[in-house]
């Protein structure tokens, strides 16, 4: 297991609570007042003391500081709520736990209505390349679906695999996967049907929290690979932020979902097998 993140989630959790913590020390000595040593201090003290002196509360005045109080206090914690889900994106995602497994799944990204492959593209077919090559995985199975381009990504993926070098019965084609959630859905009946047990998901680092939690839903013994990238995207800040808010989607739409019935595998062919070339 290898993280190109510079620092373990762990850490940066633990330097927030001490920093809230010495933040509440701090707020809690405030209006005590404590003698010095010397008459001087004591005046400066005592003068402190008297402008601390409590005032006639101000009924309407104390309403209004509660509202803001519980404005800031949500505010706060929807903030922090996201700070974590950030680190989380950015720390699990930089994480490779490639292993030995039976199929490396591949997600989908934009292919150009010339049937060109963008970078984010290759990049993630090249990485399923390499464990292909270091024998990590026997079998290759992209998943996409037919873009705003008009071409479906999942047939353009396999068509760079086997130029790529990878054999035609090494690889299986889902080309209905429109979302990651489907994707998943689809990759359980694929795996169940073709007597696959383990899996490697590939994608860009971003993208591999979300994954590996959809993944986990469908029972899929899986665990993530960041695609290398061969230079960093042009929207990188978009995408993380993009998917760290899908993250908190499917989080809270969790309890809303339930696994696929037997009759909802989008595939290829009418039949309920994966595609095979």
């Amino acid at each position: 297991i290898v993280s190109s993140f510079p620092l373990p989630l762990s850490a940066v959790v633990m330097a927030v609570l001490i920093g809230d913590l010495r933040h509440s020390a701090i707020r809690a000595d405030i209006g005590r007042v404590r003698l010095l040593p010397n008459r001087m201090g004591n005046r400066i003290c005592l003068l402190f003391a008297a402008r601390q002196e409590p005032r006639p509360p101000d009924m309407r005045l104390g309403t209004w500081r509660r509202l803001a109080n519980i404005v800031l206090l949500l505010a706060g914690m929807s903030l922090g709520q996201l700070l974590m889900i950030l680190m989380h994106v950015l720390t699990f995602g930089s994480t490779d736990y490639r292993r030995e497994a039976d199929v490396a799944v591949v997600l989908g990204a934009r292919v150009y209505s010339d049937g060109t492959l963008s970078l984010a593209l290759s990049d993630r077919l090249q990485t399923a390349v390499d464990l292909f090559a270091a024998k990590q995985v026997g079998t290759l199975l992209v998943s996409g679906a037919t873009g705003v381009e008009g071409v479906n990504e999942a047939h353009a993926m396999r068509q760079f695999l086997i130029t790529a070098g990878i054999p035609d019965d090494r690889i299986l084609v889902d080309d209905k996967g429109a979302n990651t959630l489907l994707t998943a859905r689809n990759v359980r009946r694929i795996m169940s049907e073709e007597r696959l047990s383990s899996a490697l998901v590939v994608s860009h680092y971003f993208h591999l929290a979300r994954c590996k939690m959809l993944f986990e839903e469908q029972g899929i013994n899986s665990v993530t690979v960041p695609a290398r990238m061969s230079r960093r995207l042009a929207f990188e800040p978009y995408f993380v932020m993009r998917e760290c808010a899908g993250y908190l989607w499917y989080v809270l739409t969790r309890p809303l979902r339930s696994p696929p019935a037997v009759g909802e595998l989008m595939l290829s062919r009418s039949s309920s097998r994966a595609t095979r070339f």
